[in-house]
């Protein structure tokens, strides 16, 4: 190790290989890269990713266009870059008018930048961020790798890169891989040395930091090129640490639009009737529909996307997509978003995609359904968080929460879904229906969490009834099974029930319904002996058997839903709502209300199972059972067609008549 580092040829990249870690110099790092040993840069803070990768990716290319290189031999890689492109290119300091690597000839640089100054936070004026004014050479040099995608601001005038979106395909997910990929995709865009030309034409911070008045033409660089934006020089101040410096600089140095575009094969490309660009992430959200387009491309009136040519120029196994966000000259926050996509050799082309291509095809569909997905969450919402006394007055702030939380979920969901699905043959229609139920599925654990805080059970009732019927007639291909799966203590009561009913005689029925709670008749612990153990040892568990076999003697146990009889014998909404929520000692006696209201009300039939199981579950400490049954009574209640507590299948019949 060297303590004191002059040129990129001293180990000075801290890198985790796949069997050790140690210290690499640059062209260690190359070879470590292209044979994919490497696995990561440690001192690589995460927003440089994109930036480190695409610097590393276009040397490594250059370096095989020009010359004649072993690969896996570091000596080779040096020796090429000694030829092609000069030993001073290697310096980590240097006098200001001379080149350093990264580090372009410039007038004395003024202006001492902190290290995030210099990388793309901008810190100061951000006014968010620690500075730190001293560190290693590999972090200053990372720092000037990341201010190439930096926003322009005023004496922070970034590359040609600036806001870089960038798409990341590896078979791993290694940083060394990445940089390979990328290496292989220029390779393939850009064969042989460019016409009169040569490597140092490429690589931008080589030439002397030009004047306003004299900038460099776009036209006239071959691709791809390499340039910083702002001049920053790195100096050594003491053992191995370092400072940077900078010149202030309100140009672009290159003379082009804004975000040109740059035939780079891992950014997106956005096309409108006047010019083509790149799509960058700025100041649109980072959530499915700028991560469907970035990765599969978009069609809008105005515009077209066109995903990156790496994803059709190379086989991999994992797709990392990374994003800069920025506004008015703010950087707004990094994004990462990674993904298992297996593209195998069939799907490779060297023509841009098209409109009919089956990955825009399946994206398309997805955000289609995911737009149909969010109406329904909206309207559930809506219906969950407006005000009794007044139904426009509605609480929009968690609304808009959860569909944040919504559009958060679904986005990686459905694009891994449209990645696993180009592994398969097209299927359209099962497609469709996958889609449906994945978006169904988001929808429901968004309502759910929505609905978890909610403390009026009719409520929640009426919206999830509004959801599940949006979810039936919209998505049709969504089965929602969640209502068939019950609880094991509501099928084990309904069971019990109906077994009991089977062996009442008429005077059996007719002690139950004249005995006293405090003494019960010998025919109610013939029916007990039915019951498991655990409910005949706890107290709780007895009173709630007590109430329930008392109403049998008037009501026979049937599979007429509770909460439809509640609400077509007019049950108080308010009653039902404080039986709902009731919990603890003070349940059995709402429960024995109810009980008495069916009787009162001359019910003949009706599912006791549900009643039994809200107080049994809470005896129990079983509140999956308990809320169960509690949200299967309120959504009959609400009038809901879908909720049934009947199992499919009793091994015993019901007597009394089954409706």
């Amino acid at each position: 190790m060297v303590s004191n580092p002059t040129t990129l040829a001293d180990p000075i990249f801290s890198a985790r290989l796949q069997t050790e870690i140690k210290k690499l110099n640059l062209f260690e790092l190359l070879c470590s890269a292209a044979t994919t040993k490497l696995v990561d840069l440690t001192a690589m803070a995460a927003h440089q990713r994109p930036a480190v990768v695409t610097v590393f990716a276009i040397l490594s290319h250059l370096l095989c266009r020009y010359g004649n290189i072993d690969v896996a031999d570091p000596r080779s890689w040096a020796s090429a870059w000694e030829r092609l492109i000069g030993h001073d290119a290697l310096r980590l300091t240097a006098s200001h008018d001379e080149v350093a690597f990264l580090q372009p000839p410039t007038i004395e640089p003024t202006s001492q930048q902190s290290i995030e100054a210099a990388d793309l936070l901008l810190a100061k004026v951000e006014h968010e961020v620690k500075q730190t004014w001293r560190t290693t050479a590999e972090r200053g040099l990372f720092a000037i790798m990341g201010s190439m995608l930096r926003p322009n601001v005023k004496d922070h005038r970034s590359s040609s890169r600036i806001g870089l979106t960038a798409v990341l395909t590896s078979n791993n997910g290694a940083l060394g891989d990445e940089i390979a990929h990328l290496a292989a995709a220029f390779d393939a865009l850009f064969v042989g040395p460019a016409a009169d030309h040569a490597t140092k034409d490429h690589l931008v911070w080589l030439r002397m930091y030009s004047p306003k008045t004299a900038p460099l033409s776009l036209a006239d660089l071959p691709l791809p090129f390499l340039d910083v934006g702002r001049a920053q020089r790195l100096r050594a101040v003491d053992r191995d640490l370092f400072e940077v410096w900078a010149v202030p600089n309100n140009t672009a140095r290159i003379n082009a639009d804004a975000d040109p575009w740059l035939d780079d094969p891992h950014t997106p490309k956005v096309v409108t009737s006047k010019d083509a660009k790149r799509y960058k992430l700025a100041r649109k959200p980072f959530d499915y529909r700028f991560e469907h387009a970035v990765l599969f491309g978009a069609r809008s009136d105005k515009e077209d996307v066109v995903r990156p040519r790496i994803l059709d120029l190379g086989q991999y196994r994992v797709v990392r997509l990374c994003a800069l966000g920025s506004e008015q000259g703010k950087t707004k926050g990094y994004r990462e978003a990674t993904y298992v996509a297996a593209r195998g050799s069939s799907l490779l082309s060297f023509d841009e995609p098209s409109e009919a291509d089956r990955p825009a095809r399946l994206s398309r569909r997805a955000l289609e359904t995911i737009e149909t997905g969010l109406k329904i969450l909206n309207r559930s919402l809506i219906e969950l968080f407006k005000e009794a006394d007044e139904p426009s007055d509605v609480d929009w702030n968690r609304i808009d929460t959860v569909r944040q939380t919504f559009r958060s979920t679904v986005a990686p969901r459905s694009i891994q879904f449209v990645f696993d699905a180009l592994s398969r043959d097209e299927d359209i229609a099962m497609e469709q229906r996958s889609l449906d139920q994945l978006v169904a599925e988001v929808v429901f654990e968004c309502f759910k969490l929505a609905a978890t805080a909610l403390a009026n059970p009719l409520k929640h009732a009426r919206a999830e009834d509004k959801l599940m019927t949006g979810i039936r007639f919209q998505l049709k291909g969504a089965a929602m099974n969640e209502q068939k799966v019950q609880p094991l203590l509501a099928r084990q009561t309904y069971a019990i029930l109906s077994k009991m009913m089977l062996h009442l005689s008429p005077d059996d029925r007719a002690r139950l319904r004249t005995m006293s709670l405090s003494d019960p008749p010998l025919s109610f612990w013939k029916l007990m002996a039915q019951v498991p153990a655990a409910h005949t040892e706890n107290k709780r568990c007895l009173e709630v058997w007590q109430i329930v076999l008392r109403t049998v003697g008037r009501v026979y146990h049937a599979s007429r839903p509770l909460g439809r009889i509640l609400r077509e014998t007019d049950f108080p909404e308010h009653r039902l709502s404080r039986f709902l929520v009731a919990t603890g000692s003070s349940l059995p006696g709402l429960l024995d209300e109810l009980a008495r209201w069916l009787v009162s009300h001359e019910v003949d039939k009706a599912n006791l199972a549900d009643l039994a199981t809200v107080g049994l579950g809470d005896a129990l400490d079983d509140h999956d059972a308990r809320d169960w049954a509690r949200r299967s009574i309120a959504l009959q209640y609400v009038g809901a067609p879908i909720v049934s507590s009947v199992p499919a299948r009793t091994s015993e019949a019901t007597v009394g008549g089954e409706d």
